[in-house]
């Protein structure tokens, strides 16, 4: 792809992400505030419940320096492939890798 199209589809692609922004942001209803969370939405509140759980989460990398951890090797890279290898080009007919000539119509 050229230049110009890669640009074209970044085009559509920011108008689309902006235009799902605004529509699910940006409309409100009608004699509301403008503020989707002011009505104790259970969900919500959920929702923020979990998220703030999640930035408590701490991740203990201790294990990288385990001695045992440390110790581990990397598998041989000699292993022996299982699996046969197949036609230089399985694209090709099989008919004409064979050596088969397509049969000629006799009428």
């Amino acid at each position: 792809m050229n230049k110009r199209t890669i640009l074209v589809f970044t085009a559509i692609a920011a108008l689309m992400i902006s235009g799902v922004i605004w529509y699910k942001y940006a409309t409100t209803e009608p004699g509301s505030s403008g503020n989707k969370f002011a009505g104790g939405n259970s969900q919500v509140e959920t929702d923020l419940i979990q998220l703030r759980r999640l930035r408590k989460i701490g991740l203990d990398t201790s294990i990288f320096q385990d001695r045992l951890f440390r110790d581990l090797n990397p598998p041989p890279l000699n292993a022996q492939q299982s699996v046969k290898s197949g036609r230089t080009n399985p694209f090709i007919p099989f008919r004409e890798t064979a050596g088969f000539q397509q049969p000629s119509s006799g009428q």
